[in-house]
């Protein structure tokens, strides 16, 4: 149970890096 929550959580925070890069590159292109 505990490692599936962990990799619950390493799942969540690679998609949150996704988004936070493909906002940044949205951010240098309007700028």
């Amino acid at each position: 149970m505990i490692v599936f929550i962990e990799k619950l959580n390493s799942e969540v925070l690679r998609s949150i890096e996704r988004i936070e890069s493909r906002d940044t590159d949205v951010l240098k292109k309007s700028l």
